[in-house]
């Protein structure tokens, strides 16, 4: 599951800021609910209730009170595949078991095929909102040298779908993607923006971004807004490396190096973890390092702070 979500009705935010821990927030008002103990799984298609895991097993939690749900009082079409499904990897072996918590569907292995005199290992995993995706990075060296790269794998026959290049310098790059828009969000080692079509691997876009990092986030309701972070080493006197941006996807120019019209930057004083748009994509959710998190108002362009862990 993400870090950090904001419900269908946009009125919920849940951050996980901490280890097996998740804070659910009220956004109107800005105030705590609640945090929910336990690994978070996903939501249910309607945003009401999280599952989560722990010692005792998988139960699902009410976010409007906090109630607890036995698994077997829970409609298992409520929740979409990827996010009722665990996905456990085995690192150097590049394998991926992906269990479904409800038993409903059986348990699925997928094996990455990669040759070994390139000592491959996985980096991270993700299973997509496309709900037939897994999407992996791999690392690994070869005569001396550092390479990186990623594959989109089919969960029903297990091959794979599509590859895609990832930066070299991360040592775990983001998966990031558009549910809304069944797109994977990818940077990859020139500074890059990579946007794919997850049913096809076709590549949609590809932006270059004036900085390291990009964990990004695509508008719901405008597939040509983008919201990226990025760490600029030679940012200007006085100003934090780190920030996001918003950019304009359907204004590119130039030819070699197609940069997109940056809307607005947001200065934050750290790096960021993870970027969320609201269903109706005028705020975005924005989770630091430390567990800061900060709303976005892009209408106001006003900023609130929801949460700080030391």
């Amino acid at each position: 599951m993400k870090r950090l979500v904001i419900t269908p009705d946009g009125n919920t935010l849940l951050a996980n800021t901490r280890q097996n821990s998740m804070a659910v927030w009220d956004l109107p008002t800005a105030s705590k609910r609640m945090d929910v103990l336990g690994e978070p799984i996903g939501l249910d298609r309607e945003g009401q209730v999280l599952l989560k895991r722990n010692e005792e097993g998988v139960a699902g939690v009410r976010l409007d009170s906090g109630e607890e749900m036995h698994l077997q009082a829970l409609d298992p079409e409520m929740f979409e595949l990827w996010q009722r499904c665990l996905v456990t990897g085995q690192r150097f072996r590049l394998r991926l078991d992906v269990e479904d918590v409800f038993g409903v569907l059986p348990v699925r292995i997928l094996r990455i095929e990669q040759d070994p005199r390139y000592f491959p290992s996985m980096d991270s995993w993700a299973l997509a909102p496309d709900n037939t995706s897994l999407v992996v990075t791999l690392s690994g060296e070869v005569s001396g040298e550092d390479w990186a790269a990623g594959a989109c794998m089919d969960l029903e026959s297990g091959q794979r779908r599509f590859k895609f290049n990832v930066s070299r310098f991360q040592r775990v790059p983001p998966i990031c993607f558009s549910a809304a828009h069944k797109q994977l969000l990818i940077g990859d080692n020139a500074c890059h923006l990579s946007i794919f079509e997850l049913a096809t691997g076709n590549s949609l876009r590809e932006i270059y971004v004036g900085g390291f990092g990009m964990v990004t986030a695509i508008s719901p309701v405008n597939e040509g807004l983008a919201a990226v972070n990025a760490w600029e080493p030679v940012a200007g006197m006085g100003q934090s490396p780190f920030s996001v941006q918003l950019l304009d996807l359907e204004h590119v120019e130039g030819e070699r190096m197609r940069r997109a019209r940056v809307q607005a930057v947001l200065r934050e004083s750290q790096s960021v973890e993870e970027l969320e748009f609201a269903p109706d994509g005028r705020t975005l959710a924005i989770l630091l390092v430390d567990g800061t998190v900060h709303v976005w108002d892009l209408v106001a362009d006003s900023v609130r702070e929801l949460a700080v862990n030391p």
